[in-house]
């Protein structure tokens, strides 16, 4: 979103009628700043044989034996040679995987689709497997489908991570509005996920601004961690809600987008420093 002097910025209406003051709109602020890598894209054979060559340095002959297509892949980004060992660069790559301290999954679905951003760490670096991320899912569809299979290799820092994560998940400002009732039936929830359905009978307008939006649900695990997994709803122009099963319901609880990402920072902190999160 550029700045264009003398231009007033668009409002966001029912942000503004709820708060009573103008606020601008922010909903295409993700759209300028998606989750971007420049690493090669794997297929699941390819995803898969990486992961073991990290593990031993190098393929056996019966390894090779009809993986050529994937050796040449790999071979392609630097990780290995032709015959299917582990290159310096192969090394420094996967080292988070072979001698890391956590690892961290992501698994987010948009309208029943499911993609996933997988991550490996020590204590300095990450190698990242990701696959289509929420701008391609919500925006690209196509674009998304070619790459259903595919997870986009890349090695970054700790502190480049968790822009990464963020972009990925397509976190944004975002005028964040608790919604009534917060409390939703379950099957009314499921049924959301996988497509786009009425909202609620009982709910107020601004439930049923955040329902009407694009779902993109994501969930974020950490090794070591509590092993359940925290869900966020990113619904769009309305922003983030944490989600989960409180007392037989769903629960949508607005959450800041500044506090999403202090969040997804405190999970990776605790997995690589293994110590308890400080986000309840």
């Amino acid at each position: 979103m550029m700045f264009e002097p003398g231009k007033e910025p668009a409002l966001q209406s029912f942000a503004s009628d709820y708060r009573g003051r103008n606020l601008e709109r922010l909903d295409g602020l993700a759209g300028t700043q998606p989750y971007s890598s420049r690493g090669p894209w794997l297929s699941t054979a390819d995803s898969a044989l990486l992961e073991k060559v990290a593990q031993t340095g190098r393929l056996g002959r019966f390894e090779r034996s009809g993986n050529e297509e994937s050796i040449a892949v790999l071979a392609d980004a630097g990780i290995v040679d032709a015959k299917g060992r582990l290159t310096d660069q192969g090394g420094m790559v996967t080292r988070p995987l072979s001698q890391g301290v956590a690892a961290l999954n992501i698994t987010g679905t948009y309208l029943g689709r499911t993609t996933n951003f997988r991550a490996w760490l020590d204590t300095n670096d990450a190698m990242v497997l990701a696959g289509p991320s929420h701008h391609l899912m919500t925006s690209a569809a196509d674009e998304a489908a070619d790459y259903a299979d595919g997870r986009q290799l890349d090695y970054m820092s700790i502190n480049d991570l968790y822009t990464a994560m963020a972009a990925w998940v397509g976190l944004s400002p975002a005028w964040s509005i608790p919604v009534l009732p917060a409390m939703v039936d379950l099957q009314e929830m499921d049924r959301r996920w996988a497509a786009v359905t009425d909202p609620p009978l009982q709910a107020d307008e601004a439930l049923m601004q955040m329902w009407r939006e694009p779902w993109f649900v994501w969930q974020l695990a950490a090794v070591p961690g509590s092993g359940q997994p925290v869900t966020y709803i990113n619904a769009g122009a309305a922003g983030h809600y944490r989600t989960g099963v409180l007392e037989g319901a769903g629960l949508l609880e607005a959450t800041l987008s500044s506090n999403v990402y202090r969040h997804l920072g405190d999970i990776v902190e605790a997995a690589v420093f293994n110590r308890p999160p400080r986000f309840d």
